[in-house]
C-alpha cells in the first residue's frame, strides 16, 4: 500500500528525471573551494541516493524521504534560493538551477510527507505488527472475561449502550421496523458532534425513509473530539444528502447575537483561518454571518499584544485591570462578562488576579471539588461527631460556618486549658465573659447544637445527620453572603450527594465515609465542582471554551491565544480508526521512530490543529458586544499553529517589534490594538504602596514602647515555645548568610516578586532557574525520559527558547548516558528519586528532598544530588564548599533513615562539566554535623516571632 500510494506521484519517466539531475548536481560538486556543513549533508544524501534505482523497493524510498525533506521548506515547498542548501558560495554557477529544479521535483513527495510522513517503512514497523498480533489476542481474551462478567451481573457500561442498541436494531428487521415507525419525523440537533456509530443508529432510525430525517448542526462548532465526536461524519452524511437532493441543503447564515463590530471582525479573520481541505476531512469550511440584531449599530473588538520578553506584563493583570476600566460603565455589570478559557493552566493566575482586584468572580465548574474548604468542613465535621476529642477536627469546625467562632476567641479559650480534651474544655468553662459579645453567643448555640448532634449520631444514617448539621448550624446562610455562595451551596448538594449514594450503595458507617472523602481529599483527584447557575449579574463568569458551548455574553476575554497543543507530548499509544494503533517505544532512553507511528502522530495532529481552529471560533463568537483578545509574543514572533499567529496572520499585522504603530493600524481596521500597558504597573505601585503602609503599622504596633505605653489590650503574653519545628537545608543557610533575609522570607512570606514589589532589587534568572528544573526533572525520570514530554509541561511558548531548551535537554541526556562519573549510579538496581526525608534533632526536624538515592558497590546507601551551575572544572571544587551546608544536612538525613551504616557517601553530580564530586562522613562526623544545627536553629528561636527580640536592620 505504501509503494502504491507514493508511486502514484511519479511516473517512470518523471523518476528517471529526477535521477538524472541528481547525477548531474553530483558530477559538478567537486568544483568549487568553498565548502559548509549543509552542503556536506546533501551530498551524502545524493551519494546514497545514487547507489538505489528500482523505486519498486522500500530501499529506494529510504534513500528518497530524507532527500525530499532536506530540498524543501517546512511547509513542503520548494526552495527559491540556496540559502539552506549551503549557499551559492558552496556551488558553482552550473549547479544552481539544477539544485532549485532538483528541490521543485521533490516537492511532491515533500508534500506528501506533510500529510502523511515522513519515515518509511523498515524492518521495526514488522516487529511491531508481530507484538501487536499478540497483544490483541491478549485484548480479546481480557474483553471476552470482562463481557462475560457483565452479562452475569446483568450490566452494560457507556459504550455497550450503543453497541448494542446498534446491533439489535440492525440484525433485526422487525425490531428496528417497529422502533422506527413510533417516529413520523426524526430531528438530531447538534449533528456536528456526533460519530459514525450514533448516526449508524440515527440511519436506521429512519427505516430507509429519507425524508424522515432532519439535521441541524455546524460544522464549525465541532469541538468534542476527545468525546469521539468526528466532524467527517458531519461532512459526508451532508454530502450524501446533497447527492440524492441538492435542494436538502439550507445554510442558516442569519444570527441575532452579534453587534455588527464583532460579526464583522469574526467574518474579517475566519475565512483564512476555517478552510475546507481535500487533503485534510477533519478541516471544515467558513461560511459568512450576517446579522439581524434590532440594536446591532456598534461593537467592540480588542487585541492586547504583550512582549514576553520583559517578564513583565502579564495577561491576567491586563484582563483584571480591563475589567474594573468596563465596570465604571453602568451599563455593564460583572455578571455581563466572561473569562473563557481554552485550558485550566492559567486559572489560578486568573482568579487570584481578580481576588487582588477585589473583582467578584465565579469560576464554573472548577476541578478541585474536593479541595473546597465546604468539604474540608464537612470532614472535619465527621471525624468530630466519630471522636469529640479530637481537637483538630473540633478547632477546624469551630472555626468554620458551622460555629463561626473568631480566631481570638480561641486563642483565649486556649489559654484556660490545662490537658484536657478541648471538647470538654468549652463545656466546662462556665462563664464566658473574657470572650466578646458575639463569640459568647455563638460558642453558647454551637456546645449545644454539638450536643444533640452527637446524641443523633447512632440514631439516624449519616446522610440524614449532616443535612441536618448544615441546616440547624446555619452554614447555607453564612455562605450564601460570600461571592462564590452559588458555588459553594451546590458544592454542599454534591457533598451530601455522594454520601447518600455511598450510604444506601453499600453497609458501612460514619467512620467508612469519613475514610473514603479523606482518601479523596489527599489523592488531589481533579473532582469537577457542582454545576451552578449563571444567571447572577455581580459575579464575573470563569469558564472553559467547552463550558461556554451554547452561551453568550455581553463581554468576552479570550486570552492566552499563543498557547500551544500539548495534548499528545505524553501519549504512550497512538489510535486511529482507519490505521489501528502504534505504541511508543523507546531504547535505552532514545525514543524509536517508525512509520505506522509516524503516520498516525501526523493524523492526530491534523486532527487536533483543525479542532483547535474551530475552538477559536467557539470562543470568539461566545461575545455578542464586545470582544477582548490578548497573547504574548517574544522578540516580535509569534508560535506557529496558534490562534495568536492565525489572528494576526488573518489581519495581516506585523509584530516586529510590538510598537505605537500598531495601535494605528489597528484603529484603521477598526479594532483596538493594545501595546502599552502603564496600567498594570500603575496597578502595581498601588500594592506597593499599600504593602509599605502596612508594614509600616505593622513595625508601629510591634516596636518597643520605652513610656511602657501603647500596649495592646488584649496583648497575652505567652509561656510556651514552638516545637517539632520543620528546618530545610535552603532554611539553615539563609539564615547563616543572612537572618534579616531569612526573617523576610520565612516569617514575613516575602517571595522574589514581593521584594520586586517593595523595590528591595531581587532579580531572579528566569531561563536559568527553568533550564535547572527542567534538567532535574530529566535526570529523577532517566533512563525513562521523554524531552518533548518535558518541554510540554514546561508551557514555554516562545519557538526559540523551545528549540534551545530541546537542544540543551538532549545534550544533557546525552551527557549522562556516556558518563564515566554517573555509570556505577544510574546503573544501581536499586535507587530512589525525589525522596523526601524528615529526621528528629532536639525537638524539632530537619527535612529535604534528595535528588537521587541508591545502594552502592558495598551495599550502603548513598545520595547524589545534581547541580545545574554553568561552571568549568576548575571551579567544582570551590563551588561544592558552598553547598557544605546543604551535604551536612542531606548527610544527617541519610544517617537517620538508614541508620545501620558505618559511613555515608553524599555526592553532587555538576551537570556542565560532568562531575561528581564525593565526600563520605563517619558516624562521629555526623554526630558533630547535628550538634552544630541544634545550635543554629536555637539561635533562630532566639528572635521574633519565638521571642519578643527583633533583628537589627
Amino acid at each position: 500500500d505504501f509503494l502504491q500510494q507514493v508511486g502514484n506521484l511519479y511516473t517512470v519517466e518523471e523518476l528517471r528525471y529526477i535521477k538524472r539531475v541528481a547525477d548531474a548536481i553530483m558530477d559538478q560538486s567537486d568544483g568549487v573551494t568553498h565548502t559548509s556543513d549543509k552542503k556536506e549533508t546533501v551530498l551524502v544524501h545524493l551519494k546514497s541516493f545514487q547507489t538505489e534505482t528500482d523505486p519498486q523497493t522500500l530501499a529506494y524510498w529510504q534513500t528518497m524521504f530524507p532527500l525530499a525533506v532536506l530540498f524543501t521548506r517546512g511547509d513542503g515547498t520548494a526552495y527559491l534560493n540556496l540559502g539552506q542548501l549551503g549557499g551559492k558560495k558552496s556551488w558553482t554557477t552550473d549547479s544552481e538551477p539544477l539544485l532549485l529544479e532538483l528541490s521543485g521535483l521533490l516537492e511532491p513527495l515533500a508534500l506528501w510527507q506533510k500529510q502523511f510522513t515522513t519515515v518509511t517503512p523498515a524492518t521495526i514497523d514488522y516487529t511491531v505488527l508481530e507484538k501487536l498480533k499478540s497483544f490483541f489476542q491478549l485484548y480479546t481474551r481480557v474483553e471476552n472475561r470482562f463481557n462475560a462478567q457483565k452479562k452475569a451481573q446483568a450490566a452494560v457500561d457507556y459504550e455497550d449502550l450503543q453497541l448494542l442498541t446498534l446491533r439489535l436494531m440492525r440484525d433485526n428487521p422487525e425490531v428496528r421496523k417497529q422502533i422506527a415507525g413510533r417516529f413520523r419525523y426524526v430531528m438530531v440537533d447538534e449533528f456536528q458532534d456526533t460519530n459514525q456509530l450514533q448516526w449508524e443508529i440515527i440511519a436506521l432510525l429512519t427505516d430507509e425513509q429519507p425524508d424522515k430525517l432532519f439535521i441541524v448542526g455546524d460544522p464549525k462548532q465541532s469541538i468534542y473530539g476527545f468525546r469521539s465526536a468526528d466532524v467527517r461524519v458531519f461532512n459526508r452524511v451532508k454530502a450524501e444528502f446533497a447527492a440524492v437532493n441538492p435542494e436538502s441543503d439550507h445554510l442558516l447564515y442569519e444570527s441575532f447575537r452579534f453587534k455588527n463590530g464583532v460579526s464583522d471582525f469574526v467574518n474579517r479573520i475566519f475565512p483564512g483561518i476555517l478552510k475546507a481541505d481535500r487533503e485534510n476531512p477533519w478541516e471544515v469550511q467558513y461560511d459568512a454571518m450576517e446579522t439581524r440584531r434590532d440594536d446591532r449599530e456598534g461593537g467592540i473588538v480588542e487585541i492586547a499584544l504583550m512582549d514576553k520578553s520583559d517578564g513583565e506584563e502579564r495577561q491576567s493583570g491586563f484582563i483584571a485591570n480591563r475589567i474594573l476600566a468596563l465596570l465604571t460603565n453602568e451599563n455593564i455589570h460583572a455578571g455581563d462578562i466572561a473569562i473563557i478559557l481554552r485550558t485550566r493552566t492559567h486559572l489560578n493566575e486568573i482568579e487570584n488576579e481578580l481576588r487582588d482586584h477585589e473583582i467578584p468572580f465565579q469560576t464554573i465548574g472548577g476541578i478541585g471539588f474536593y479541595q473546597g474548604q465546604e468539604i474540608y468542613d464537612t470532614l472535619h465535621l465527621l471525624r468530630f461527631l466519630i471522636n469529640p476529642t479530637d481537637d483538630l477536627a473540633l478547632i477546624g469546625v469551630l472555626r468554620s460556618p458551622f460555629a463561626d467562632i473568631s480566631d481570638e476567641a480561641l486563642l483565649l479559650i486556649s489559654n484556660k486549658r490545662v490537658k484536657e480534651p478541648f471538647w470538654e474544655l468549652i463545656q466546662s468553662l462556665g462563664s464566658l465573659e473574657f470572650l466578646a459579645d458575639d463569640d459568647q453567643a455563638k460558642l453558647t448555640v454551637f456546645i449545644e447544637n454539638a450536643c444533640r448532634w452527637i446524641r443523633r449520631r447512632d440514631r439516624i444514617g449519616y446522610f440524614d445527620l449532616l443535612n441536618e448539621v448544615f441546616n440547624h448550624s446555619l452554614y447555607r446562610a453564612v455562605v450564601s453572603t460570600d461571592y462564590k455562595g452559588p458555588q459553594i451551596l451546590a458544592n454542599i448538594e454534591k457533598i451530601l450527594k455522594i454520601a447518600l449514594e455511598f450510604e444506601k450503595g453499600r453497609l458501612t458507617s460514619m467512620v467508612d465515609f469519613a475514610a473514603s472523602l479523606n482518601r479523596l481529599i489527599r489523592s488531589y483527584l481533579k473532582e469537577g465542582e457542582a454545576p451552578v447557575a449563571l444567571e447572577s449579574k455581580n459575579a464575573v463568569k470563569v469558564l472553559t471554551i467547552h463550558q461556554s458551548k451554547g452561551l453568550q455574553f455581553p463581554v468576552v476575554f479570550l486570552p492566552y491565544l499563543e498557547q500551544r497543543l500539548t495534548s499528545s507530548a505524553r501519549q504512550t499509544v497512538y489510535f486511529d480508526e482507519n490505521y489501528g494503533l502504534a505504541p511508543v517505544l523507546s531504547d535505552a532512553g532514545e525514543k524509536i521512530s517508525y512509520f505506522l507511528l509516524d503516520l498516525l502522530k501526523r493524523r492526530q495532529l491534523r486532527r487536533e490543529l483543525a479542532e483547535l481552529k474551530r475552538l477559536f471560533y467557539v470562543g470568539c463568537t461566545r461575545a455578542a458586544d464586545h470582544l477582548v483578545l490578548s497573547g504574548e509574543i517574544k522578540n516580535g514572533k509569534t508560535t506557529n499553529d496558534t490562534p495568536l499567529k492565525w489572528l494576526l496572520d488573518s489581519l495581516e499585522v506585523r509584530t516586529e517589534p510590538l510598537q505605537e504603530e500598531l495601535k494605528i493600524m489597528g484603529e484603521a481596521l477598526g479594532y483596538r490594538i493594545h501595546t502599552n500597558f502603564t496600567e498594570l504597573g500603575k496597578s502595581g505601585e498601588r500594592k506597593r504602596q499599600s504593602m509599605i503602609k502596612s508594614l509600616e503599622q505593622l513595625e508601629s504596633i510591634t516596636a518597643p514602647d520605652d513610656a511602657g505605653k501603647g500596649q495592646l489590650v488584649y496583648q497575652i503574653q505567652t509561656n510556651d515555645q514552638p516545637k517539632a519545628e520543620m528546618f530545610s537545608a535552603t532554611q539553615i543557610l539563609t539564615f547563616l548568610e543572612n537572618p534579616l533575609e531569612y526573617h523576610r522570607r520565612y516569617h514575613l512570606g516575602y517571595f522574589e516578586d514581593d521584594y520586586e514589589k517593595l523595590g528591595m532589587g531581587v532579580v531572579s534568572e528566569e531561563d536559568a532557574l527553568l533550564r535547572g528544573t527542567l534538567v532535574h526533572r530529566l535526570l529523577e525520570r532517566y533512563p525513562d525520559d521523554d524531552v518533548d514530554a518535558l518541554l510540554s509541561e514546561s508551557d514555554i511558548v516562545d519557538e526559540t527558547k523551545l528549540s534551545e531548551m530541546r537542544t540543551k535537554l538532549i545534550q544533557v541526556r546525552e551527557t549522562i548516558a556516556q558518563s564515566e562519573s554517573l555509570r556505577s549510579v544510574m546503573a544501581a538496581k536499586e535507587y530512589r528519586t525525589e525522596v523526601g526525608m524528615i529526621s528528629r534533632i532536639n525537638g524539632d526536624f530537619l527535612t529535604g528532598t534528595l535528588d537521587r538515592i541508591y545502594r552502592n558497590g558495598q551495599g550502603s546507601w548513598s545520595i547524589v544530588d545534581y547541580k545545574t551551575n554553568n561552571i568549568d572544572k576548575s571551579a567544582v571544587e570551590k563551588t561544592a564548599k558552598r553547598y557544605q551546608v546543604q551535604i551536612e544536612i542531606y548527610t544527617i538525613l541519610l544517617a537517620s533513615a538508614f541508620p545501620g551504616q558505618t559511613e555515608y557517601e553524599i555526592g553532587l553530580y555538576f551537570v556542565e562539566p560532568d562531575i561528581l564530586y564525593s565526600k563520605t562522613y563517619q558516624i562521629d562526623e555526623i554526630k558533630t554535623f547535628m550538634g552544630k544545627y541544634v545550635a543554629v536553629i536555637g539561635k533562630i528561636k532566639e528572635f521574633y516571632p519565638y521571642t519578643d527580640e527583633l533583628l537589627a536592620k
